[in-house]
């Protein structure tokens, strides 16, 4: 889990696009969470 964002205190046009970024990246992280927790309930 690696969260990489150029410049998170940037307030310029590409706030929606930093926005967005950030929203896509916890949403693969919690599927992540999510696929790790089934193989762990499964062992």
């Amino acid at each position: 889990m690696g969260f990489l964002y150029s410049n998170i205190n940037q307030t310029d046009k590409n706030t929606k696009q930093t926005f967005k970024m950030i929203i896509m990246d916890i949403i693969q992280t919690e599927k992540t969470i999510q696929d790790h927790i089934e193989v762990f309930e499964k062992e």
